[in-house]
């Protein structure tokens, strides 16, 4: 294989700078913007289809397996939040549908877009592990950079610092909407962003079995937690 070039993570740790960030940011959206033309061939190809009018038909049957959520358990719910959860699965159907209303085109997403998955050289990005992508709404990417930039310099969440990498990812969007009709879809995508990570990891956990089960079950659970806390609804 070819030289893909030097691990971003690499160069941000080094550096201490977020800004090696701002060049890729726009490339990446470029990429989903230009894909959303080609929805039916990915999904032909097998790429999970997790867009707006199917995530909710997902989210009862990921309750549905309680062994994975922990109830009552060490890293796990609490049975008060499970309840909310179910109590829940009309809202998510109305935040689709509010997000759907901005009608930013539903594309790729990367599913771990963080700084070690991405590479740089020469004058080019090159983004490598594909293997968590979907189909769905393309806001849902950026929660994973801003928490890998959060991570990789020790930053707390919602960090001044982090602005920057959101306006450079939102940025190509502009042709879609307004700066603050992105931004209102970004806050809603933020909530449905962590549905789609409990999607991605509970089809993990699934296929495996024993200790390394218990070993990978953690982030279901957690994922939805966040989901509680993103503002639509007290966790409790």
């Amino acid at each position: 294989m070819r030289d893909a070039g030097q691990r971003l993570s690499e160069i941000i740790r080094t550096t201490q700078d977020l800004r090696h960030w701002l060049p890729v940011l726009p490339l990446y959206a470029e990429l989903q913007i230009e894909l959303a033309q080609r929805v039916p061939e990915l999904l032909a190809l097998g790429v999970l289809d997790r867009r707006l009018s199917v995530l909710p038909t997902l989210y009862e049957p990921l309750l549905s397996d309680v062994d994975v959520l922990r109830i009552d358990q060490p890293i796990g719910l609490t049975r008060r939040q499970y309840g909310r959860l179910l109590d829940l699965s009309t809202h998510v159907a109305e935040l689709c549908e509010q997000l759907a209303d901005h009608r930013i085109p539903e594309t790729i997403n990367h599913g771990d877009l963080n700084d070690a998955n991405v590479f740089v050289g020469d004058g080019h990005s090159i983004f490598i592990d594909w293997g968590d992508g979907c189909v769905s709404h393309p806001f849902y990417s950026l929660r994973t950079v801003l928490a890998s930039a959060e991570i990789s310099l020790g930053l707390e969440e919602n960090s001044p610092e982090l602005r920057p990498l959101r306006d450079a990812y939102l940025e190509p969007w502009t042709r879609y909407g307004s700066r603050g009709d992105l931004l209102r879809a970004l806050d809603l995508a933020g909530r449905l962003a962590s549905i789609n990570g409990a999607l991605t990891w509970h089809r993990l956990v699934s296929r495996l079995q024993g200790a390394r089960r218990e070993e990978h079950t953690e982030p279901v659970p957690a994922l939805l937690q966040e989901f509680l806390d993103a503002g639509t609804t007290d966790s409790g």
